[in-house]
């Protein structure tokens, strides 16, 4: 049974990644939409505001609460293991430097200098900026959230052993 339960893991890591996907995605239209797009961003400029960022880091958190909960719930502790890799994965590998630099600045060729107030929220995901530090905020609210939310779920085989008081 150990050795199902690890070949799993995968899979309950990556049910777990979508399950954050979809509460980061929800919140972040929701967010978005509470706040519109004025209270968001730093006058028209394309960078997010502090309010918008704080936003933000708490839906990560909420987020990857839910994912290291589903990870542990499905897979454990291997699932739980690989979920947080990716989740620091997802924070840190895009903004490290690669040979792939050029095509990295060309992410922003279409994008207008000052922000339409008319602009889609396709044009509002691909071309809003955060400060360096965020990614780094995200980093380690993304693993702890995990962590967090592996330790509120309980795993899938229970203790066989009577619980105190369940004489």
């Amino acid at each position: 049974m150990g050795c199902i339960r690890i070949l799993f893991s995968p899979v309950a890591a990556l049910l777990g990644a979508v399950a954050m996907t979809v509460v980061a995605l929800a919140g972040f239209a929701i967010a978005l939409a509470a706040l519109g797009a004025p209270a968001s961003y730093r006058g028209d400029s394309w960078m997010a505001s502090d309010t918008m960022l704080a936003i933000l880091l708490g839906i990560t958190f909420v987020a990857t609460i839910t994912g290291g909960a589903v990870a542990r719930r499905m897979g454990g502790g291997l699932a739980v293991a690989l979920l947080t890799l990716f989740a620091a994965c997802t924070s840190l590998v895009p903004h490290l430097d690669s040979p792939l630099d050029a095509a990295q600045s060309q992410r922003f060729a279409g994008r207008p200098e000052a922000r339409p107030s008319d602009a889609t929220f396709a044009d509002l995901a691909t071309w809003t900026e955060h400060p360096d530090w965020m990614r780094y905020a995200g980093a380690l609210v993304g693993v702890t959230g995990v962590l967090f939310g592996s330790s509120l779920a309980k795993g899938r085989r229970g203790s066989s052993r009577p619980k105190r008081g369940d004489d």
